[in-house]
């Protein structure tokens, strides 16, 4: 992927994840983020939750995280996600220049991608978990059209193991610290995935109430004994961890739905969403 040293869209598209073009996708934002108050005043958040489906089933709910940055400046944006196609060790770092959206070019933060790569063991390049994934892809145009110019850090990760996402979190802060400049971290995870669509709301809920109100190590653990259900666990657990090491105090969930609260469809298979705030 460094070679080309763009992105390049991979999920939009009239069967794609969200609008290929950039006045459907402009008006799309527009309509989600217009449906919704304005969160409190408040210091700057530090990290969100949000969901990667379709905007057709988790816009909405990711809309509802994205508002709380709404008018708010940051230089940098570091997007965890899960890797749905790849199995790696670590995290791997996108090592180009520009990542690329309907909506233009995000600038990588070259200086931080670089640092990460030189002294920190857990980041390297997986180059092949660019290919398909879609986790971080998804949440860059909601983070381009309330945030403006920006520069953004994409991860992918692969291993939720606590070990790991701990290892990630304190490489992130040490980074963070020795490069500092105003940074949202941005966890992509979508919550319960299989059948029933009760059982994906009140697994889903459970999931949501344990990122709110347990510890990213007790966090960790339920998802490894199945009590709790994200697909990008390991993003949430490290997101949960470089907050805290940022001087976060609480976790805000605003939002929880499913699929089939939206689509109204089959409850052969139900995917659950959040979006929450670390405050």
């Amino acid at each position: 992927m460094a070679a080309t040293m763009r992105r390049r869209t991979m999920v939009a598209g009239p069967r794609g994840f969200y609008p290929t073009d950039a006045r459907g996708l402009t008006s799309a934002l527009e309509r989600m983020l217009a449906a919704l108050d304005a969160p409190a005043p408040g210091p700057n958040p530090l990290a969100l939750v949000a969901p990667h489906a379709g905007y057709v089933y988790s816009g909405p709910t990711a809309a509802r995280a994205y508002k709380h940055v709404e008018g708010r400046r940051y230089e940098r944006v570091i997007v965890i996600g899960p890797s749905h196609y790849s199995m790696f060790a670590g995290a791997s770092v996108f090592d180009g220049e520009l990542y690329e959206t309907p909506l233009g070019d995000v600038a990588v933060d070259r200086a931080f991608v670089d640092f990460l790569l030189a002294r920190c063991g857990a980041v390297h390049v997986v180059a092949e978990a660019e290919r398909r994934e879609h986790s971080v892809e998804v949440q860059v145009p909601f983070l381009q059209h309330l945030l403006g110019a920006f520069q953004i850090v994409p991860i992918l990760i692969c291993d939720p193991s606590f070990a790991n996402c701990e290892r990630l979190a304190r490489e992130l802060t040490e980074a963070c610290a020795k490069l500092p400049r105003p940074t949202l971290l941005v966890a992509s995870s979508d919550l319960y995935h299989g059948p029933g669509s009760d059982e994906a709301k009140r697994a889903s809920l459970l999931t949501a109430h344990a990122i709110e109100s347990r510890s990213a190590r007790e966090f960790a653990a339920g998802v490894e004994q199945g009590e709790y259900h994200a697909c990008g666990s390991g993003a949430i657990t490290a997101a949960k961890l470089m907050a805290e090491r940022r001087g976060a105090q609480r976790v805000e969930v605003v939002q929880v739905t499913t699929s089939h609260e939206v689509a109204h469809g089959s409850d052969d298979y139900v995917v659950g969403y959040l979006g929450a705030v670390m405050h």
